[in-house]
């Protein structure tokens, strides 16, 4: 059941990110949706970008629940910042984003 909730969930997530021009789903992990903008193509709006979609994503879970019926919440941080970025791994490669910009969001948000 946590399975389907998630992929339910994070399908929603994924229509509102691609409505928001210039900001890019880096990855999943776990129960985790990295999104950031400015990357791989520059961005001068980047925090309005990520501003707005975070609002966004806020409507867009508001009403849905988990399959026990406990209502879907979002936690979020934001950072700007320096930050690199490349494929890492062999057997499955990511695009990953690596540096304290994404280690305080990450902070942030918790």
């Amino acid at each position: 059941e946590m399975v389907k909730d998630l992929n339910s969930f994070f399908r929603a997530m994924d229509s509102e990110v691609h409505r928001h021009r210039n900001a890019f789903k880096v990855e999943t992990i776990g129960a985790e949706y990295m999104v950031a903008s400015g990357v791989p193509d520059k961005c001068s709006r980047h925090a309005q970008v990520l501003a707005r979609l975070s609002l966004s994503l806020q409507r867009c879970v508001k009403g849905m629940t988990w399959s026990s019926g406990k209502e879907v919440r979002l936690r979020m941080g934001i950072h700007s910042g320096c930050c690199f970025a490349g494929i890492a791994g062999r057997d499955t490669p990511r695009f990953r984003l690596f540096g304290d910009t994404v280690n305080t969001a990450a902070r942030m948000k918790s």
